[in-house]
């Protein structure tokens, strides 16, 4: 498990114990600038460097809910500002959904554009906020955020359509994100409120906030000593309780 939160999701859903490790799959961002990534990506796509940029990262799903939750999205981010729309479409996506979430863009008269493949990295940098339904970038944006001099990314998860909440709750409890739950994502579940939240989004105080919580969560670095202790004292994992954190 990456943090206590994941861990006491682990136990309430499937009544095991874990062992919380952190993340050592970020420990690369350490050596990242994001500020200076932010800029670059924002210069190649013909950006100002404060821009505000809300992102749209894509699953691969084509139930009906999914797509409304996708319109409710592009009509709420219509009233919070007129500015510039990335959209990711996910590496499994098929034609005819990207099809469909960007003539939803377009009946909502959003300015967009599509990024599809390459590094998730500088696209997330890129965003003021990153908004999907249970994509793993609100977890990059996340890290992005703990190792950044502020906050780059503000990661929205959009479970507000009863179809979404009922696919996701098959490999996770929706009840519980983890990253809502420490105070570095922001949650959206009732439609009406959509619109609030992506305000929030962009007010600094609310950043500043998501981004000091952000600077708590375990650091991917010491999880990599972990990973190594781990593997060359093996017995220590039965040994230990685990559910509490080892040295």
């Amino acid at each position: 498990m990456a943090d206590k939160e994941a861990a006491l999701a682990t136990e309430r859903r499937h009544h095991k114990p874990s062992f919380i490790l952190g993340s050592p799959r970020h420990a690369k961002y350490a050596q990242l600038d994001f500020n200076l990534l932010r800029d670059k990506t924002l210069k190649k796509l013909g950006l100002e460097h404060d821009a505000i940029v809300h992102g749209f990262f894509c699953q691969p799903l084509t139930c009906s809910g999914y797509l409304a939750t996708v319109r409710i999205w592009g009509e709420a981010v219509k009233v919070v500002s007129h500015t510039k729309i990335i959209y990711r479409p996910h590496p499994a996506s098929n034609q005819q959904q990207i099809n469909d979430i960007k003539n939803i863009f377009f009946e909502c008269s959003l300015d967009f554009i599509t990024l599809e493949g390459g590094a998730v990295e500088p696209i997330i940098a890129a965003c003021t906020s990153i908004s999907n339904a249970m994509s793993n970038s609100n977890v990059d944006a996340v890290f992005i955020n703990h190792f950044s001099s502020q906050l780059i990314a503000c990661p929205i998860y959009l479970l507000y359509n009863k179809e979404v909440v009922e696919f996701l709750d098959v490999f996770q409890s929706a009840d519980s994100i983890p990253t809502v739950e420490q105070g570095v994502s922001l949650l959206v579940r009732d439609s009406t409120q959509m619109v609030l939240v992506l305000k929030k989004s962009i007010n600094p105080k609310l950043r500043e906030r998501l981004w000091l919580n952000a600077r708590k969560i375990p650091n991917p670095m010491e999880a990599v000593h972990k990973v190594k202790y781990l593997l060359l004292n093996p017995e220590n994992f039965l040994l230990n309780n685990m559910n509490n954190d080892f040295v």
